[in-house]
């Protein structure tokens, strides 16, 4: 391979984003940390870089689960450089929220993203098809018969007792399904099974979350929670 670890390198002008086709990275620098394959290096943006790199990139690392720091790039599309002066690493942010309605809206098929039966309809047929029912899932906050307890003014021990034959947001799940009634008010509704005694509950959907945020379920339901409770 012509470049080692350590080397200075940058993107060769016109080269894009191996994922993100439109996006012209050019002159992107970095230090390569590791090969990846016969002819492809992982590369390590230098701060300059980061601190000029479009809002757009950043974006699109953030959808896909990409390190934005990183990339994979093949020897045709780099070349030597020297290193530069580093300056500081700004803190770089963007509007999730933009993306997060887009991305509500491509699956209810509507801009319009007021909560109604009939996109509440489209997203369990979405969700029904794009779900893993195995996922775990737990509780996004306290759920409204536990706020009491968590505020200071219910008893403990009255607590403890419920929670044998009530659903708490501490409680791990397995979702079972989805009900066929739809609640306006309380949006999707799904069968849970507790997997500590495998009781079984109705749950609002937009109460719970991925166990696991690295899943694809974790975006699936944060997507869902997002849209529903924002535009209800």
């Amino acid at each position: 391979m012509k470049y080692k670890v350590g080397d200075i390198v940058r993107a060769k002008e016109g080269v894009r984003d191996p994922d993100f086709e439109d996006l012209d990275i050019s002159h992107w620098q970095g230090k390569i940390i590791a090969p990846d394959g016969d002819d492809g290096y992982l590369i390590e943006w230098d701060n300059q870089t980061l601190n000029q790199m479009p809002e757009e990139a950043l974006r699109n690392a953030w959808l896909e689960g990409l390190k934005e720091t990183e990339m994979v790039l093949f020897e045709g599309d780099i070349e030597p450089a020297e290193e530069r002066p580093q300056p500081a690493r700004m803190e770089r942010e963007f509007d999730k929220r933009l993306d997060e309605e887009k991305k509500a809206a491509a699956i209810i098929g509507d801009e319009e993203l007021d909560v109604t039966k009939a996109k509440l309809r489209k997203y369990r047929d979405y969700l029904m098809t794009n779900l893993d029912l195995s996922t775990v899932v737990t509780g996004t906050e306290d759920f409204p018969w536990e706020e009491k307890y968590f505020f200071g003014y219910g008893d403990k021990n009255e607590y403890k007792r419920l929670k044998k034959t009530r659903p708490s947001y501490r409680d791990l799940y397995k979702i079972m399904g989805f009900e066929e009634e739809i609640d306006e008010m309380a949006g999707l509704i799904v069968k849970v099974k507790r997997l500590s005694d495998r009781k079984m509950f109705s749950l609002p959907l937009a109460d719970l979350k991925a166990k696991d945020k690295d899943s694809g379920a974790y975006d699936l339901l944060d997507t869902y929670s997002f849209w529903f409770v924002n535009w209800r």
